[in-house]
């Protein structure tokens, strides 16, 4: 099984998300667009790609905003970071493609490329981009900007850049090693474009029509673009969504297939072989040859089945499709085709690495057109939002079984930021049809709820931790909880948040994820005061002391004065209450006042 923790899309749900899921499953080509910045994507191109054409596509920034401005609040810096990166998702659960990030920090406005590099490791920042490219594996790159002063920002100028120079360089393992990009080896992209909807219009080479109505969304690609551009809320990116013809255009400007003469090309995926059949070459033997043979029957089948008004129809052709993928790669052996390798404590890709792609969204679609398909919801609901680092509690945990087939939840697990995932407890069950299992789960959230390129100091104008070669979405300081269920001889993985959930007055049902803080934290009232020299004076000073443990504390809280300061006490003693639930915690607050001369 090829597991990929794909949440579904936030307005997908029922046969509006597993339609295009099934009418996408004999899709395996990628796509990966390069720019500098959240809201500089192309949401056009992306939602038609992947709402319109199956492909799976990518957006690569290589900073998360922090030097831009805000309309929603005082936030700057790291923090406009985490608000922006929070919005990009957004706007990729609307458009579905995946969020790349490189470690390059949004210093502000730079005036050409030459000034940002010298703020800018150019070195790292590309090495960052060359590994998101070998590990998401896309055949065609498209660069939002030129890397030309007709970009205007310094940034994008560089993003532009770097985009072509990961075209030519991403299969070089002499000048950029394996070693260098967390393992992944070389990748030769198929072609390169660059975007021509804002500049070059009179050079495009390809116009695609991204106003194309969807029957099963009810809307155009353009208008799904324009929910997804509205999510950069602190950037006043707020949207119309017009109807009808829309053009996106496309300026080929490199390719190593295709038509010599751009200008006569249909599609950005000509000369590109899409077909399962290019993968021949890796079979080792006539069981695997046959099994890829088999796979374009299966797709068909899997899509014949589809039944909007009976979503459970789908499902014996779905494990049927499922158990074919899983001949093609075959059991663990020498001659799997799909065969990964350790190499210095890394899993480190080998063989086909097309191949492995392919099969990793295959088989993810397929769970998750099967997790569709049976019906099955599964909540996992604690007593609050805040629990104390470290501390274990207990989580509500229920599995619905809403279809007509039969379910048997075989195992569960916690994954954690910070520590090691961990089988929980309890008898693998059948889920009848229109029935629930419930019980408790226990949680230990190891990792304090902090942004994970935070977690070291920032170097500059260069984050402390290198960037990830996984989607940021899989990135989650949550907790989440893995349930892996069989149906009719098939299997598939559904992962949920542990979350706190509740009724608001006004919004209705809220989800908020789980998270975890130290056990006690301290806040100033002011966190900078001043005082005139020479001047004696005489003022109250404020501490708020906040608790996220279950258990009462008892904390002492001191202050440390510097030299011709004195306060009327240097230790105050606080008690504070267990938080239990949510409507416990204003016990667990307590204002320690202090009168420091």
């Amino acid at each position: 099984m090829f597991l990929a923790p794909l949440a579904l899309l936030a307005q997908d749900r029922g046969a509006a998300a597993l339609a295009p899921l099934v009418n996408g499953l004999g899709v395996n080509v990628r796509v990966l667009m390069i720019a500098a910045h959240p809201d500089d994507e192309d949401t056009q191109l992306l939602t038609w790609l992947g709402k319109g054409r199956h492909v799976e596509s990518a957006y690569l920034a290589l900073t998360r905003g922090d030097g831009g401005q805000n309309i929603i609040g005082n936030e700057l810096g790291e923090p406009l970071g985490a608000i922006r990166t929070e919005e990009l998702l957004a706007a990729r659960r609307m458009d579905g493609a995946r969020q790349y990030f490189t470690r390059a920090f949004d210093f502000g406005f730079s005036k050409n490329a030459e000034e940002t590099l010298t703020q800018w490791s150019r070195d790292s920042v590309f090495r960052d981009v060359i590994t998101v490219v070998r590990a998401f594996r896309p055949h065609v790159i498209v660069s939002v900007f030129s890397g030309t002063p007709a970009d205007g920002h310094g940034h994008h100028q560089v993003a532009g850049i770097l985009a072509r120079e990961a075209y030519d360089l991403s299969a070089d393992t002499v000048r950029i090693p394996r070693a260098a990009t967390a393992g992944f080896g070389p990748w030769s992209v198929a072609k390169f474009y660059r975007g021509a909807s804002f500049r070059n219009q009179e050079r495009a080479t390809i116009r695609i029509n991204v106003g194309e109505f969807d029957p099963v969304m009810g809307r155009s690609y353009s208008e799904v673009a324009a929910d997804s551009r509205s999510q950069h809320k602190s950037q006043a990116m707020g949207s119309l969504q017009l109807k009808g013809v829309r053009f996106d255009q496309l300026l080929r400007e490199a390719a190593r297939v295709g038509p010599q003469d751009a200008s006569s090309e249909r599609s950005i995926f000509d000369g590109i072989d899409t077909t399962w059949g290019r993968f021949h070459p890796a079979m080792r033997t006539p069981a695997q040859h046959a099994a890829l043979s088999a796979l374009p029957t299966a797709f068909d089948a899997a899509r014949a089945s589809l039944n909007l008004l009976d979503p459970g129809a789908a499902i014996p052709a779905l494990v049927r499709l499922q158990q074919a993928l899983n001949a093609v790669c075959g059991e663990a052996s020498a001659e799997n085709p799909c065969a990964t390798m350790s190499v210095d404590g890394r899993s480190m890709l080998v063989r086909h690495d097309d191949l492995l792609a392919s099969m990793e969204v295959a088989s993810s679609r397929v769970e998750r057109a099967l997790a569709l398909a049976s019906g099955v919801a599964v909540e996992v609901t604690a007593s609050r939002a805040l629990f104390a680092t470290g501390e274990t509690f207990r989580s509500a945990y229920a599995a619905f079984n809403r279809g007509k087939v039969p379910l048997r939840l075989s195992r569960r697990v916690l994954l954690s930021a910070g520590a090691a995932p961990a089988m929980l407890a309890g008898d693998a069950r059948t889920i009848a049809a229109d029935s629930a299992a419930r019980d408790s789960v226990p949680v230990t959230i190891a990792h304090p709820g902090q942004p994970w390129w935070l977690e070291r100091p920032r170097q500059g104008p260069m984050f402390g931790v290198p960037g990830r070669a996984g989607d940021e979405a899989g990135q989650q300081s949550s907790p989440v909880v893995v349930s892996f269920f069989e149906v009719a001889g098939g299997s598939f993985g559904v992962f949920t948040p542990v979350t706190y959930r509740y009724a608001d007055a006004v919004r209705g049902e809220v989800n908020q994820p789980v998270v975890g803080a130290p056990a006690i934290t301290l806040t100033m009232e002011r966190e900078i005061e001043y005082a005139q020299a020479g001047v004696p004076i005489q003022r109250v000073v404020n501490v708020e002391v906040r608790s996220h443990a279950s258990e009462a504390r008892e904390v002492d809280v001191r202050l440390t004065l510097p030299a011709g300061l004195v306060a009327d006490s240097a230790v105050r003693r606080v008690s504070l209450t267990g938080n239990r639930d949510a409507g416990s915690a204003a016990g667990a607050v307590r204002t320690v006042t202090f009168t420091v001369r």
